[in-house]
């Protein structure tokens, strides 16, 4: 067995869906090459974030959230969880959300293109903690994004991640166990305290979407260290930067790796979630401007693997289907099927 490390692209919305194919299709030599030259393997994720955790060897328990709130915490404010300070608790995610009356039942979408201000995110964060002062749970806020709720006891729940309800109509059990109904009265509260905050009366003026809701999700605490792992995480999110500190892994932005296409001997792990991001916004465009980025920055790991520097390079778009491509596998000219044979065309 080769002992040569190995680099690991977790690219969730790689190969769609596509609402249509773009025409004409972006050139992507790296890629094509790679995935025409790969061997397949059917027993990749289909979510991005329990790709992460599986690349250190964490499968979450059944029947329990993944618990990204912690993890994703401890990448953006550390400080919150280092040891004294709430290294045990249990954390959700508990984003700012806008919900839109649809028929009978409510869409839920975010507020990128309408960001609250940091003023307005301490204010509504200030309004709950004082409504919610004798209620076990305090919500704090490192970026006006992204909030997280810090918990005195461990709820009985299993909650939807946040990516997959955006846009979606909430279903009944979108929020399940055997909490679930006190949960969904506490969140029925916030949205009661939220509509009558002088923030959204003031977006409300202004014509944005208000902030009507929070949305919990990713709940625990945060796990033992692991004992495997890449020893480079290269990414933005803040789970990457949370993941790397601690597996004890060293991490780069994406800018700061391609200045320096350094080699881990324990591998590397790259996530890169922009072309996700463009299917979620509906943005065609922009999800092939991204394979063109992701395309150019594969170059130098393409050209170390031809000199046999990786044992491989292992490519998962979280379809289920991953693929492996090693030096040998590039001399497969005759394999020509890129990356326009894989991508998928949504369900109409």
């Amino acid at each position: 067995m080769s002992m040569r490390p190995a680099l690991e692209l977790i690219c969730p919305g790689l190969l769609g869906p596509l609402p249509l194919r773009p025409e004409p299709f972006p050139a992507l030599p790296n890629l094509d090459r790679l995935l025409a030259r790969a061997r397949p393997f059917t027993d990749a994720e289909t979510d991005p974030f329990v790709a992460l955790f599986a690349a250190f060897g964490y499968r979450g328990e059944p029947g329990r959230d993944l618990p990204s709130a912690p993890l994703c915490l401890l990448g953006e404010a550390p400080e919150l969880i280092a040891p004294g300070a709430g290294e045990d608790a249990y954390w959700l995610h508990a984003d700012p959300v806008y919900l839109r009356p649809d028929m009978e039942r409510l869409r839920l979408f975010e507020l990128e293109r309408f960001a609250l201000t940091a003023e307005e995110t301490a204010a509504l964060v200030s309004s709950f903690n004082d409504h919610f002062a004798d209620e076990g749970v305090e919500l704090f806020a490192p970026t006006p994004q992204r909030w997280y709720l810090r918990l005195a006891h461990p709820p009985a729940l299993v909650t939807t991640p946040l990516y997959r309800v955006l846009g979606e109509a909430l279903s009944a059990d979108a929020i399940s166990g055997a909490d679930a109904l006190t949960w969904t009265r506490l969140l029925n509260e916030v949205q009661m305290l939220f509509f009558a905050d002088p923030v959204n009366r003031a977006r409300e003026a202004r014509g944005v979407p208000v902030v009507n809701g929070l949305w919990p999700w990713g709940g625990g605490r945060l796990p033992a260290p692991p004992s495997r792992g890449p020893g480079l995480v290269v990414g933005e999110h803040p789970l990457t930067y949370g993941l790397a500190r601690w597996a004890g892994a060293g991490h780069r932005t994406p800018a700061q790796w391609l200045q320096d296409p350094a080699v881990s001997d324990r591998g590397i792990l790259v996530y890169d979630d922009s072309p996700w991001r463009a299917l979620h916004g509906r943005d065609l465009g922009a999800w092939a401007d991204a394979l063109v980025a992701c395309d150019a920055a594969l170059g130098a790991p393409v050209r170390a693997l031809r000199r046999h520097r990786w044992s491989e390079i292992v490519l998962e778009p979280c379809t289920g289907m991953g693929y492996r491509t090693s030096a040998w596998g590039l001399l497969r000219w005759w394999r020509r099927r890129g990356l326009r044979g894989h991508c998928r065309l949504a369900r109409r």
